[in-house]
């Protein structure tokens, strides 16, 4: 259940919580490093690379603040050999070499989590899973709640409720996957028990099993649920058909020692106790800062987890912004001060970016550290007469700059031809790229900034256009600014917002204006004949049942497939048989409907979903001006949506 239901899931597991209960998170740090350095763009501080380092202990920010530890343990790998090595020569045999770049952070590593009163546990002969998995034995037996943090899955085979949960790392570093009991099954089909001997039949190219020919998950999930384990399975090979029984055949001499090889072993002899791993922890703040700010410059990390595990208390007052601001008569009169920067903000009568501005504002910095600003609630008409080249050179700052530029040129048919795009939101995401900020009280809440003589409600909540709130977020752009740029280059990543995040801004905008050109000729031609084939796919199911039934209804199907056609039934659901795609894939051999229904809701799906879709989002000048995401994925990587693009199968 790694998907955004178990989202869900997880937050209701954590509100099930006891706020009493003892709790353990205990922390792969090395799987988490690697995760890091190949999910984040390459970062560099002053001592040397640190994208693993600040990927991983977002992750750790990001940890301590949902499942609120009691007690708090990183596992690292020890560099010696395993056990594992001594027994099997190839063992991870598959692993490319560690690049420098990584070791040099994962040497780091041990440094920083010293500095912050972090414990740390790595055992000779012993990988970091083992200390774990001896952790949460030692954990269990003491009634107390353990979280575990990992990106490798043999850590699966712990899972244990009510009292043990495992929260996978997925989609970069941005999301935890949580598994329970209930997930497991939903996810592989086998129970935490029968997680191991899953693995061996299945094969794990990380640590270089190889599995049993021809067996994948689905199979090996198949065999476990009938036979019960690896042994029951071996023990009764005269009932598997020939293809698979030869394949047993040849690996049954291997088989026991790659189960070995993926037990996890929970007897680790650890000179740490759990009371060793209380929290809070003292912190060593003048070794912290000089670590973490003077040689990585992870600023923003050192100050989060200095709260979060320590007694630290904050010395610094907490700022405010001035934002006093004149007006100017005309849009011409501010530039005619020649201002390198304008801050600008706006609102919209619908969607940002999709909607005519109903009220737009431009303001520029004083010498008295004010702002002259000018506003309009006739964006369109007003500016239509400015000379776009009395904006050359100039730049913009504010938030939402991509969607204030398109919906200007889409909609008003104005093109802004400004400078540099100093936008807010996506500085603050070169910062902390853990949340998406779409507002200025976002961005200063991120700087510890307060607001002057402002109210806490109603200032940039997107509903109020009062020309005060405007003259507000103007007065304060330029501040917010100065101090991003300030905090940007001392934590060592402005090269990274001058050079990649700022012009990209530039990029996608003309991009989105611009849009993609859609033959709608053909696009017609593809969903007609999806259509035609989905109707004839439909046609053939009905002349194998009797009365006729709705593909797409899982209760009416699984009532044809479990109730008159008699197929072994899989997971159920609250409402009856699950008739997902997994379920039908492992039934696709039993009966010629069930392929049937397989390419009928392929061809359904792709005709509503992909045609439909697409078709709707062409605009009146026959092209689809899709929305990119620049702050949303903590990897860095663009998303579209409005339609999403890059989701549409080649095929």
């Amino acid at each position: 259940m790694e998907t955004s239901s178990q989202d869900n899931n997880q937050d209701n597991n954590q509100d099930n919580h006891s706020e009493t209960a003892l709790r353990l998170l205990a922390i792969d740090g090395y799987s988490l490093m690697f995760r890091a350095f190949f999910a984040i763009p390459p970062m560099q501080g002053p001592s040397g690379p640190t994208n693993a380092l600040f990927g991983f202990f977002r992750m750790v920010v990001s940890a301590l603040g949902q499942f609120h530890p009691t007690h708090l343990v990183v596992a690292l790998d020890h560099p010696s050999p395993t056990f594992r090595d001594e027994l099997f020569g190839d063992y991870k045999g598959g692993r490319a070499t560690t690049p420098d770049e990584l070791r040099f952070q994962l040497e780091a590593l041990r440094g920083l989590l010293r500095a912050l009163g972090i414990p740390s546990i790595e055992m000779a002969g012993y990988e970091a899973d083992d200390v774990i998995a001896t952790l949460t034995s030692l954990a269990e037996a003491q009634q107390f709640e353990v979280d575990v943090v990992t990106g490798d899955r043999d850590i699966l085979q712990l899972v244990a409720d009510p009292l043990v949960r495992v929260h996978l790392t997925r989609q970069g570093v941005s999301h935890l996957g949580t598994m329970d009991e209930a997930a497991m099954i939903a996810k592989y089909g086998v129970t935490a028990e029968q997680y191991c001997d899953f693995a061996v039949l299945r094969g794990d190219k990380s640590d270089n099993l190889p599995g049993v020919r021809g067996i994948g998950p689905k199979t090996a999930a198949l065999l476990l649920n009938r036979y019960g384990d690896l042994d029951g399975i071996l023990a009764n090979l005269e009932e598997l058909p020939a293809r698979q029984r030869g394949a047993f055949e040849e690996s049954a001499v291997e088989l026991p020692l790659f189960r070995q090889l993926a037990t996890l072993d929970r007897a680790v002899p650890l000179e740490t106790s759990l009371d060793d791993l209380m929290m809070p922890v003292e912190i060593d703040q003048a070794a912290a800062e000089r670590l973490f700010i003077g040689s990585f410059g992870l600023r923003t990390a050192y100050e989060k987890l200095s709260e979060l595990v320590g007694r630290r208390q904050s010395t610094q007052s907490r700022e405010s912004l001035s934002t006093a601001t004149k007006t100017s008569a005309s849009i011409g009169d501010l530039l005619a001060a020649r201002p390198k920067i304008l801050a600008v903000t706006s609102r919209f009568d619908g969607e940002a970016g999709r909607s005519s501005p109903s009220i737009l504002g431009f303001g520029a910095e004083t010498k008295d550290q004010g702002s002259e600003v000018w506003l309009t609630s006739t964006p369109c008409s007003s500016l239509d007469l400015l000379d776009a080249s009395e904006l050359a050179g100039v730049s913009l700052a504010g938030i939402g700059l991509k969607e204030l530029l398109r919906s200007l040129d889409l909609t008003c048919s104005i093109s802004l031809a400004a400078g540099e795009l100093l936008d807010l939101g996506v500085l603050a995401y070169v910062l902390d790229a853990s949340e998406r900020r779409s507002d200025l009280r976002a961005v200063a809440e991120l700087l510890q900034l307060g607001w002057k003589d402002l109210e806490p409600q109603g200032l940039f909540d997107g509903n109020s256009t009062t020309e005060a709130e405007l003259r507000q977020e103007l007065g304060a752009i330029p501040q917010l600014l100065s101090l991003l740029l300030e905090r940007i280059e001392a934590e060592g990543v402005l090269r990274l917002a001058n050079e990649i995040e700022l012009p990209l801004v530039k990029v996608l905008t003309r991009m989105e204006i611009a849009g993609v050109a859609i033959d709608l000729g053909v696009l017609d031609e593809i969903g007609a004949a999806l259509a035609s084939e989905a109707a004839s796919s439909l046609a053939a199911i009905h002349t194998l049942t009797s009365p006729s039934f709705n593909p797409n209804s899982p209760k009416q199907l699984g009532t044809v497939l479990f109730d008159q056609l008699g197929l072994p039934t899989g997971k159920k659901t609250k409402t009856g048989y699950s008739t997902d795609a997994q379920v039908l894939e492992g039934l696709r051999d039993q009966h010629p409907l069930v392929g049937l229904v397989l390419r009928f809701r392929e061809l359904d799906k792709l005709h509503s979903t992909f045609y439909e879709g697409l078709k709707g989002e062409v605009a009146d000048d026959g092209r689809i001006h899709a929305t990119f995401n620049q702050t949303v994925a903590r990897t860095g990587r663009i998303s579209s949506e409005h339609p999403n693009l890059q989701n549409i199968p080649v095929r």
